[in-house]
């Protein structure tokens, strides 16, 4: 039981241990104690408002050391539950400073941390964003440039580059600015959303299908988690041609399984491929080639919810990406 690892379960576990013993030392020493046993007629009704009152002071007892052990564990639970929203990307209000001294310290520090990281990112999106500014301009006159070049195999050439760089640019400002941070939990039905993006692949003629129960409602980020799964589905079209969107929930957690059956991943590069810019280039052209985000913005995105994404190879063939987030 988890209650029983906590501080608070921990010493109701003891304060009930001790009014046992004691309980079962007083029957113990009356029983063998000759006198007392030849005054049982006489005692046995004092004996018996003796435990009624030890039980009701035992019960006391425990019940006021559950509420003062859980008022001093309180804090340390709130400790806890910011830290794990900031891990998660979540830049919560700041932790209210008081209690003890040791308290209002410990709390001062976590507020200053969580400033500092947010400042970090603040200014890390600034200098990205003012960069994309500036070299979307030089990027401008160079495509402007371009057209009077008059052979138009060479024209053709510098405008792809060019296009691409101009991808590469918006692609990495999108994945610093991380908008999935400022974007609220709610509660959706995570089965409707995957059926969803199932039938829009299905329009467009690529292959997608859906298995999984008709509902499943959990608190999610509804924008960003249907970007997670489209790209892991866009990573199986590309190369597999086809993907299958599994759904189910194995005890406090959610599971989405995108299978296919393409080529997979060198084992030894399975975890690689969720950095940033990491690619498979021996598998890659640049007719379906990318920038490397796709899978490491689905997986910032997964971990944001508190989950993991995990990559294996299937015996049968095929790339078997699974996400895993709590409900």
């Amino acid at each position: 039981m988890k209650w029983a690892k906590t501080i608070t379960g921990k010493v109701a576990i003891i304060m009930v241990s001790v009014l046992i013993v004691v309980q079962v030392a007083t029957v113990y020493f009356f029983l063998n104690d000759e006198d007392l046993v030849k005054t049982a007629d006489i005692i046995s009704g004092w004996l018996m408002h003796m435990i009624a009152w030890t039980n009701l002071t035992g019960i006391l007892l425990v019940a006021f050391a559950i509420w003062a052990t859980s008022r001093v564990t309180k804090p340390f639970r709130n400790f806890s539950k910011a830290a794990d929203r900031i891990g998660r990307g979540e830049m919560e209000e700041p932790l209210k400073e008081e209690g003890t001294a040791e308290l209002v310290q410990a709390s001062a520090a976590f507020n200053q941390m969580q400033r500092r990281i947010k400042r970090l990112i603040e200014e890390r999106t600034r200098m990205l964003a003012a960069v994309a500014h500036d070299m979307r301009t030089a990027v401008t006159r160079l495509n402007l440039r371009s057209m009077e070049i008059e052979n138009d195999t060479l024209r053709a050439k510098i405008q792809h580059d060019i296009t691409e760089m101009s991808q590469i640019m918006e692609t990495a400002l999108t994945f610093a600015r991380d908008d999935s941070a400022k974007e609220p939990h709610q509660k959706v039905d995570v089965a409707a959303l995957l059926k969803a993006l199932a039938d829009d692949a299905e329009d467009i003629g690529d292959t997608v299908t859906y298995s999984g129960p008709d509902a499943l409602i959990t608190s999610i980020k509804p924008i960003s988690f249907h970007r997670a799964v489209q790209n892991l589905v866009s990573n199986a079209l590309k190369y597999a041609g086809q993907a299958v969107i599994t759904l189910c929930s194995e005890g406090d957690a959610l599971k989405i399984t995108i299978y296919d059956s393409g080529m997979g991943i060198p084992d030894d590069q399975l975890e690689t491929m969720k950095e940033a810019y990491a690619r498979l280039d021996t598998s890659r052209s640049k007719d379906t080639g990318g920038l490397g985000l796709g899978l490491t913005i689905a997986n910032d995105i997964v971990l944001s919810h508190g989950g993991t994404l995990t990559l294996k190879n299937r015996t049968e063939g095929g790339l078997e990406a699974s996400i895993t987030i709590p409900l």
